[in-house]
C-alpha cells in the first residue's frame, strides 16, 4: 500500500519553489529599476549556442557605482532555465538578493577543506565596530553554468548565519550555522602567536553528527609548515544538500623547505573520507607525496612521487617535467608520468614540445605524445590581429567509442572584434564518440550615461578602473579554456586565450580562489600554482595573474575533492 500524503518535507521544498520563483522576477525588476536612476552604467550583453553543454541562451550583467548584478535565461538539456543577482549597499548594510554562493570554510581549513553552498535568496551582511555579521535565507540551488549565462533551479529550504568577532589584532572569534532539514552549527577561533605563526580551533555538529578540528600554520621566507587535526563522523557533512563533499580527517601534515629562491622541496601527508550517498558508505583514503622544483642552469625542472591508498587498495606515481628556453623565440617542454596500481603494470606517457614565437602575433606549437606504445603528434598555432585572435590545432586522436582506431582532427578556437566592443567567440572539440562539437557566442559592452544615452567609454569607467586580469594555462603553457576563478565573491571564466579579467570596486587585495569544480570543461584538473591573494590595479598598467593547471583523469576525479587536489597530486596522472 502506497501513503500518498505528503510529507512536511515536500510541502516547505515546494512552498519554497514557488516563492522564489515568484520572487526572482522582482529581483529582475529591481534591476531594470536600478538601471533607470543610476548615473552610468556597463551593460555586458552576451548569447551562445554549445552542443558541447548542450545549452543555449543569453545573459545582461550590470555594473554601476553602488550595485552590479546580471539576469541570465536559456534552455539545458531541453528544459528552460533562468537566474538572476544583484548586489548593493544601503547605510552600512550590504544586500545580496538573487541567485547567490556562500563559502562555508573554517580557519582550520588549511589543507584545503571547505565547501560553497549555492542558494536562492537574500543575504544581508553588516560590520558594527568589530563584529561582522552575514545572514542569508532562501532555498539551496543547482547551478547550470556555461560561458555566456548562468541560472538555478530551487532545492530545499536553507538559512544561515555567520558571525566573526575580533577581539585584538591576535585573537578572533567565528561561528558557522546552517539551518536546513538538518543543522550545521560550527565556532571555533583563530590566533596569532606570531606575525608568522597561528593556530585556530573549531568544533560543533555538521548535519547532526559532531566534529572538531585544529591546526597550526607557519609560513617564513625559507619554509612553510601546515598541520590540521580534524575528528569527524562517517555521517558528518557540512551542509546537507552537499552530501558528496569530501573532508581531511585525522592527522594531516605539509612541509615546504625553501633554501634559496630558485629551489623548494617538501612533502606531505593527508587522510581524506569520500561519502557515497547512492553506495551509502564512506570511502577512507590517505595520499603521500615527496615534490621538489627549481631552477637548474637556465631549466626549470620538476618531480613528484606520491603513494595513495584507497579502501584497501594502493598505488604510486611519478611525475618528472622540464622547460627550457633555447631563445627568446623557442621555448622546449618535455614531461614523463608514470603509475600504477597495487596489482597493475606502470603505465607512463610522454611528453615533448617546441613553441616558436614567429613574430609577435604568429606563434607555432608542435607536440610529441608517446604513451601506451602509440606516437601522436600534433601541429597548432595562433595568430593574433588587431580585430582576431585565431588558434588551430591539428592532432590525431583515439576514438574508443566510435569503432576505435585514430582520427585526424581540426580543432579551432577563434575571437572575433569586428568593431567596437561586439566580441564573437567559437571553438570546436571532438568528443569521444568522434562527434565535432562547438560552443559559440557573442558578446557586447555598453557604455550609458544617466540620461540614457550612450556615453564617454572612458566616463563611464572611470568608476571601475580597477581590474585583475590574468590567464590559465596547463604546464605546457596551453591556454585552458572555461576555467572558474573566484576573486573574492566574484566568478570569472577564461575565455578560449585562457585569459579572464574581473573589475573590482576598489584597488585592494582580495582572496583568490580557483573554483575546481565549477568549470565549464569536459576535462578536469588539479591546481598547480595559483596565488591566494590578487590585487586589483588600474586596467593599464594591471600584472598579470598566472595560474598553472595539470589535467587529470576523471577516475581521480572522483576519488579527490577537487577543494584539496590543490595541495596534492590526482591519485592517477593524465596519460
Amino acid at each position: 500500500m502506497i501513503d500518498a500524503r505528503p510529507t512536511l518535507g515536500g510541502f516547505l521544498s515546494a512552498a519554497a519553489t514557488a516563492v522564489l520563483r515568484l520572487a526572482l522576477p522582482p529581483v529582475c525588476l529591481c534591476l531594470i529599476c536600478l538601471c533607470s536612476v543610476a548615473p552610468a552604467q556597463i551593460f555586458h550583453l552576451q548569447a551562445g549556442d554549445s552542443t558541447l553543454f548542450n545549452s543555449y541562451g543569453g545573459s545582461i550583467g550590470l555594473q554601476a557605482p553602488g550595485y552590479e548584478g546580471w539576469m541570465g535565461a536559456g534552455v539545458f538539456n531541453g528544459t528552460w532555465r533562468e537566474g538572476a543577482f544583484v548586489k548593493t549597499e544601503i547605510s552600512g548594510f550590504k544586500l545580496r538578493a538573487g541567485d547567490d554562493a556562500m563559502r562555508l570554510s573554517l580557519p582550520t581549513d588549511v589543507m584545503g577543506s571547505g565547501s560553497g553552498i549555492n542558494y536562492r535568496g537574500l543575504g544581508v551582511e553588516k560590520t558594527v565596530q568589530n563584529m561582522k555579521m552575514l545572514a542569508f535565507g532562501g532555498a539551496s540551488s543547482f547551478n547550470y553554468s556555461t560561458t555566456f549565462f548562468q541560472a538555478a533551479t530551487t532545492e530545499t529550504p536553507m538559512g544561515g548565519l555567520y558571525l566573526d568577532l575580533e577581539v585584538s589584532p591576535k585573537l578572533r572569534l567565528f561561528s558557522r550555522n546552517v539551518l536546513s532539514t538538518s543543522t550545521t552549527s560550527i565556532h571555533g577561533f583563530d590566533y596569532k602567536l606570531r606575525p608568522w605563526l597561528s593556530t585556530a580551533v573549531a568544533a560543533g555538529i555538521g548535519s547532526g553528527s559532531g566534529f572538531f578540528s585544529s591546526s597550526v600554520t607557519a609560513e617564513r621566507s625559507w619554509f612553510s609548515v601546515k598541520a590540521e587535526y580534524a575528528g569527524v563522523g562517517d555521517s558528518f557533512r557540512r551542509f546537507v544538500m552537499q552530501p558528496n563533499s569530501s573532508e581531511v580527517e585525522g592527522k594531516n601534515i605539509m612541509l615546504t623547505l625553501r633554501p634559496m629562491p630558485s629551489f623548494s622541496v617538501g612533502g606531505s601527508y593527508q587522510n581524506i573520507y569520500q561519502p557515497l550517498i547512492e553506495a551509502k558508505t564512506v570511502v577512507h583514503g590517505s595520499v603521500s607525496n615527496i615534490f621538489a622544483s627549481g631552477n637548474v642552469l637556465g631549466a626549470r625542472l620538476g618531480g613528484s612521487f606520491y603513494h595513495s591508498q584507497v579502501a584497501g587498495q594502493s598505488s604510486q606515481g611519478i611525475t618528472v617535467s622540464g622547460s627550457y628556453r633555447l631563445s627568446s623565440h623557442v621555448e622546449t617542454t618535455v614531461g614523463y608520468f608514470s603509475s600504477h596500481s597495487e596489482h597493475g603494470a606502470w603505465q607512463g606517457s610522454t611528453t615533448a614540445s617546441i613553441r616558436e614565437t614567429i613574430t609577435s602575433r604568429f606563434k607555432l606549437l608542435q607536440t610529441l605524445t608517446r604513451s601506451a606504445g602509440q606516437t601522436n603528434l600534433m601541429f597548432g598555432g595562433d595568430l593574433i590581429l588587431k580585430r582576431a585572435i585565431i588558434g588551430v590545432d591539428h592532432q590525431t586522436i583515439y576514438l574508443p567509442f566510435a569503432g576505435g582506431g585514430f582520427k585526424q582532427v581540426l580543432s579551432v578556437n577563434l575571437r572575433l572584434r569586428p568593431f567596437g566592443q561586439l566580441e564573437l567567440a567559437g571553438n570546436t572539440v571532438v568528443s569521444p564518440e568522434g562527434k565535432l562539437q562547438y560552443t559559440a557566442s557573442a558578446g557586447d559592452y555598453l557604455y550609458l550615461t544617466g540620461s540614457g544615452s550612450s556615453g564617454d567609454r572612458g566616463a563611464a569607467m572611470a568608476f571601475s578602473d580597477h581590474v585583475v586580469r590574468g590567464c590559465v594555462t596547463d604546464e605546457s603553457g596551453n591556454p585552458i579554456a572555461g576555467a572558474a576563478l573566484h576573486v573574492d565573491d566574484v566568478i570569472a571564466y577564461t575565455d578560449s586565450e585562457g585569459t579572464f579579467l574581473v573589475r573590482m570596486k576598489k584597488a585592494q587585495t582580495y582572496s583568490f580562489k580557483v573554483a575546481l569544480d565549477e568549470f565549464v570543461t569536459p576535462s578536469s584538473y588539479e591546481v598547480v600554482s595559483a596565488p591566494k591573494e590578487v590585487k586589483a590595479e588600474s586596467e593599464n598598467t594591471a600584472h598579470e595573474v598566472k595560474v598553472v593547471l595539470r589535467q587529470i583523469t576523471k577516475a581521480s576525479r572522483v576519488k579527490q575533492n577537487p577543494q584539496i587536489s590543490q595541495n596534492i597530486p590526482p591519485a592517477s596522472p593524465a596519460q
